[in-house]
């Protein structure tokens, strides 16, 4: 099972879009400082090559860092869960009304 969520991109910069996935997955999500994951990683993988760290783990415990923690709002799940149990019955009808070809 998944325990942590970490969240990366240009995505992570919108804290009302963190809240809601972590409303929706009733799980928190951790937002690192640096949320440019290939740049981060370039780094990382940079700084092991050129001998700054002696390992990727040692370089991702020294560059990695949490910024801010979401944590799920228990009052809200069960409000996109309700919604997601109205697309799940609903969805395999749209999946075939939108594959249907006219004659």
């Amino acid at each position: 099972m998944i325990e942590e969520f970490r969240v990366s991109g240009g995505a992570a910069r919108s804290d009302v879009w963190l809240q809601i996935m972590a409303d929706i997955l009733g799980r928190p999500l951790f937002r690192p400082t640096i949320t440019e994951a290939g740049a981060l990683g370039a780094a990382i993988l940079a700084g092991v090559g050129g001998d700054v760290f002696s390992s990727a783990e040692e370089a991702v415990n020294a560059l990695v860092k949490v910024e801010n923690v979401f944590e799920p709002d228990p009052h809200r799940q069960p409000i996109y869960d309700e919604h997601f149990a109205r697309y799940s019955l609903l969805y395999p009808f749209a999946k075939q009304l939108s594959h249907h070809k006219p004659n």
